[in-house]
């Protein structure tokens, strides 16, 4: 989930945000919530990952290659 603080800190930036959450249900959900309440203020790209994965567990190559613009 997405705090309103985190959400402000975020937008206060300037900068585009990139979401990547957990790879299931309860993430799917919560990153169309946050890319929701986000997109009114920032531009914001959401990033998929396979199902039951977390980003945290992505080396800095799987990292790249979901992200695609940072290689």
């Amino acid at each position: 989930s997405l705090s309103d603080e985190q959400a402000a800190l975020l937008v206060q930036t300037g900068r585009p945000i990139v979401l990547m959450f957990d790879g299931d249900e309860a993430g799917d959900r919560g990153m169309d919530e946050a890319r929701r309440r986000l997109e009114q203020d920032a531009f914001v790209r959401v990033v998929r990952i396979g199902q039951a994965s977390q980003p945290d567990e992505y080396t800095v190559a799987e990292l790249a290659d979901c992200l695609g613009f940072i290689k």
